[in-house]
């Protein structure tokens, strides 16, 4: 699912595991299709490894830029790996579309395009779920379409659709088109009963508590390789930082800080930012300033708030000293900043006028401060629940 399409997902995918075998043994409790609509489910409830198959309910739609198609058959198969899993995985063996036209009566062909292709179920809460279709070696999945002498194009895209009571929903999901006629832009629609394993509630195998992890990609749902592992480097820098006081001008500053990601669990992320500098700080008349800033690192936790956004809480107090000729001594101390973080390429992050506390003379009354940081790396980066 792409960043223009977080909001549709809040709902369905706010709480999704995000990891493949090797993840945290923190993680929250595995995935599981269970035979009753229960949560957790028991393991007597418990499918197996095995068939998976869903057939559309409604007509499947390719809506594009140059003509609307519509599809009446459609089917989805493949097979489980496990039983359960962190998120459960899948493989796909097709996804045929049948019985295709345009809007006009065009009849089109449809071929399969990167089959076989990987999938894998979590759980979002409830008795629901997200299930993820991505390349399985070959390129993202999708399909050949051949519509007169209007199209000749191949759609794919690695989808993100809604698993509810036996059921899965595309709901205009953004197709990548390559191909000689193409249109400029397609998504996808369509509606799929769970035949195979039936019925198939999405359920945990435990309680489990959600956890926040760090995404490359702008999904709710972050599956697999799209998630930043521990360890990953964290940088940012900002050309706007701002310092205001009731008596005193405005004063302004570049800043860098780098820090390192943590391993995913339940509960946040943890986020370490290691190093922190403030520089070229100036009053508005032009008097250079000189600044020292102190604490680190500052141990802080990350949690997702909607969308592809989240915010960061440090955990200890920054501490800046300031010196600006012979008009400013200055040692400011803000206690356990909070920092809002805004999914993207680049991802930002901003911090809006917390009060911090000063000692030292002449110093400042009531200051407050301001910054917006660009995140250099990683990039792209979006909060995610697990």
């Amino acid at each position: 699912m792409k960043a223009v399409k977080i909001l549709g997902l809040v709902v369905a995918a706010a709480l999704l595991t995000a990891a493949f075998a090797g993840a945290s043994s923190a993680a929250a409790a595995s995935t599981t299709l269970c035979s009753i609509s229960e949560n957790p489910c028991a393991e007597a409830n418990r499918h197996p490894a095995g068939a998976f198959e869903a057939k559309n309910t409604t007509t499947v739609s390719l809506d594009t830029s140059v003509a609307n198609i519509k599809c009446t058959g459609s089917t989805m198969s493949g097979e489980t790996l496990a039983a359960s899993g962190d998120p459960l995985p899948m493989k796909f063996n097709g996804w045929l579309l049948g019985a295709c036209a345009t809007a006009g009566g065009t009849k089109c062909t449809t071929t399969e395009v990167g089959q076989p292709s990987s999938g894998a179920i979590a759980w979002t809460g409830g008795n629901k779920g997200a299930l993820k279709v991505s390349s399985g070696g070959s390129g993202d999945p999708g399909w050949n379409l051949k519509c007169g002498f209007l199209i000749s194009c191949d759609f794919t895209s690695d989808m993100v659709l809604d698993y509810s009571s036996s059921s899965v929903q595309a709901v205009a999901e953004p197709l990548k088109t390559s191909g000689s006629f193409c249109p400029a832009a397609a998504t996808f629609s369509g509606t799929y009963q769970v035949t195979k394993p039936a019925p198939s509630y999405v359920a945990q195998t435990e309680a489990g508590t959600p956890g926040t992890t760090f995404c490359n990609e702008g999904y709710v749902t972050c599956f697999g390789s799209d998630r930043y592992p521990s360890g990953t480097a964290l940088s940012a820098s900002s050309n706007d930082v701002q310092i205001k006081s009731v008596t005193w001008p405005t004063l302004s500053c570049t800043s860098n800080l780098s820090g390192e990601i943590g391993a995913t669990g339940s509960g946040g992320l943890p986020v370490t930012i290691g190093n922190l500098t403030l520089s070229g700080c100036k009053t508005q008349a032009g008097t250079a300033c000189t600044t020292e800033v102190y604490g680190a690192p500052y141990p802080g936790t990350a949690s997702w708030t909607s969308g592809g956004d989240g915010e960061l809480a440090v955990e200890d107090t920054v501490s800046v000293k300031m010196v600006c000729g012979f008009q400013l001594n200055c040692t400011i101390t803000f206690a356990q900043p909070h920092v809002a973080i805004t999914g993207g390429n680049p991802a930002r992050l901003t911090i809006g006028g917390i009060e911090g506390q000063t000692s030292g003379s002449p110093c400042l009354s009531l200051p407050h401060l301001s910054a917006t940081y660009d995140v250099t790396s990683p990039k792209p980066l979006f909060v995610a629940h697990t």
